[in-house]
């Protein structure tokens, strides 16, 4: 690979020219777009993954309610889906559907009248096996042990806090 701005060879896929100092954006930024939109996830890592990305947000949420009000809390939400959906479109490609299914399932969860269904659909893609093949979304992405270990630790470490959270009124 060669730098678009002085000519000079880069090493491998380095995106760094080290005579100019010069980045190349487009392979940057066509990584991040295929880690974020690209691949399939497996039901423990999309279970992994709404955890995780429940309780980091929940936190703002839960300040941004009482100091601001519900407005910032909806301002919020509305970032917060666009963690969810890509981790949505993930898990439909690793079960053989388009990614592009996980915008109107997050829709339904907006709509107070079909958020059930949402519910449902989210039930659906934590317990329906993912294809056992490649398929054209990619290869199966395998959870390693020492991954499953970390996942172990910190829905433990979850399980913990909410406990204490739950418990919390009742001794103050």
């Amino acid at each position: 690979m060669y730098c678009k701005k002085c000519g000079e060879k880069t090493e491998g896929t380095n995106n760094l020219c080290f005579k100019c100092q010069s980045i190349n954006k487009n392979k940057i930024t066509k990584r991040l777009f295929d880690f974020i939109f690209s691949g399939r996830i497996g039901r423990l890592r999309y279970f992994f993954y709404i955890i995780l990305f429940s309780v980091i947000f929940s936190i703002p949420f839960g300040i941004m309610k009482e100091i601001f009000g519900m407005e910032a809390v909806l301002t919020i939400f509305n970032f917060a889906l666009f963690v969810f959906i890509p981790i949505t479109a993930k898990r439909l490609r690793d079960m053989g559907f388009s990614g592009y299914y996980a915008i109107p399932i997050h829709i339904l969860g907006l709509i107070s009248d079909l958020s059930l269904l949402s519910y449902v659909v989210g039930l659906y893609l934590l317990f329906k096996k993912g294809d056992d093949h490649i398929n054209k979304y990619g290869d199966i992405l395998q959870t390693t042990k020492k991954m499953k270990i970390i996942m172990f630790f910190v829905l433990i470490i979850f399980l913990i806090l909410s406990i204490l959270f739950l418990l919390a009124p009742l001794f103050i």
